[in-house]
Order: structure tokens, then sequence, then C-alpha cells
């Protein structure tokens, strides 16, 4: 096919004297980026139960305990990817402390989520979300995590992380060293969701009442 292809080659050359003298040949096609897909545990679902307010604390916030869920990302082929994090419901925040069953208390508003809010408008509670920092893998190794604030130019500014998320999107986190993100297949990174409930005086519930935090995880491809 080689010979047959450089005679008519040849041929157009020679045999027409008004033939275009020149011609163009485009190479083209597209780069596209590895896919990464991301799955929460539980169908991304934390669920604190059935909670009676006559258990709760009428004048102090009624802290909650802890919950898990497992944040997974998976590529079809090794990716520098991260996630960022929103809370939906931060109008419904009343900024209260959480703690964790490990003594580790989140008070700053940037920290903390909100659970919605009861008929009357009213705040029900505030969530925080660590992840485990101990306990992350890339592939099945246990890598450190680092963060990047919202703010800085991409590739810069990274920084290990001790795993608490931070409300509003402010934050891109991923896997690697201090200063430089790794590619993975699969990263897995297991978290710890604590709340507290505002005491119930604050509250004045007359009808069952829903926890309802929301957090929305997007990818960031590094």
């Amino acid at each position: 096919m080689k010979k047959i292809i450089l005679a008519t080659l040849v041929a157009a050359a020679t045999c027409s004297s008004y033939a275009a003298e020149t011609t163009q040949l485009k190479v083209q096609g597209k780069l596209v980026a590895a896919a990464c897909t991301p799955s929460l545990s539980d169908g991304g679902a934390v669920d604190f139960g059935d909670i009676s307010v006559s258990a709760l604390s009428a004048t102090e916030v009624n802290q909650m305990g802890d919950k898990h869920i497992t944040l997974t990302i998976e590529c079809d082929s090794a990716t520098k990817v991260g996630f960022t994090n929103e809370d939906t419901r931060k109008d419904t925040d009343p900024n209260i402390s959480v703690k964790f069953d490990n003594g580790v208390v989140l008070g700053n508003p940037g920290n903390i989520f909100g659970l919605g809010q009861t008929a009357e408008g009213v705040g029900i509670g505030s969530y925080g979300i660590r992840v485990d920092s101990n306990n992350v893998t890339a592939d099945g190794i246990t890598t450190p995590i680092i963060y990047q604030q919202k703010d800085h130019a991409a590739g810069a500014g990274w920084t290990a992380s001790a795993g608490t998320l931070q409300d509003s999107d402010f934050r891109t986190i991923t896997v690697g060293d201090p200063t430089t993100p790794k590619a993975f297949i699969t990263g897995v990174f297991p978290m710890t969701v604590a709340a507290a409930i505002q005491p119930t005086e604050t509250l004045s519930l007359t009808d069952e009442t829903a926890l309802d935090g929301e957090m929305t995880f997007s990818l960031v491809y590094l």
C-alpha cells in the first residue's frame, strides 16, 4: 500500500502543470484527562437515628458523638486529583461548638456546618467533619494528606493537613508529600462526623424535626 500511495503522489506532481503547488496536512485529536469518580459509603448518609427530645438538655448544647463515612475517588488511570467541600445548609448553622469522641472541639464558624432548621426557622445545630489523616490511602498505601487554600495559584501553596474540613469550598484536599500532590488510581479518605444540637429551650420543638445537613464534594484535577 505504501508503494501505491507513493506512485500516485509522484504522478500527480509530474502530470498536472495546473495543480496547486501546496497542500496542508492536519494532525488532529484531543487530549482527554483521566476520568475520576467520587463516591461515599452508605449512600452518602450519616444517620444519627431517632433522638428523643426528652433525652436532650434544655439548657446546654447536646453533643451527639461520632459517626463515620468514607469518601473514595476512583480514576481510570493515575491522576493528580483532590476534592473540595461546600455546605449547602450554611444559612442554618447556629455556630455552636462540636466535640468529637477523641476530645477535639471545633468552634470556628469556618469549620462547622448547618443541620437544617425548625419549622420556626431556628437552626437545629452544627456538625463538623475530620478526615482521618492517619488512615488515608492512595492505591492501598497509607499516604499523608495536603491542602491548598482556594486563593492560591495553581500548583502553589500546598501544606500538610490535619484533616479538618473548612466551609465554603475554601480549600482543596488531596494526597501527597508536604508540597506536591500525588497521582493515584484509588484514593480512600475515611472521615469522622460529629454533631451538636442546640438546647431544647432554644429550639422550642413542637413536632418531629429532621436533621438536614448536606455537604457537596467536588473533584478538582490538579
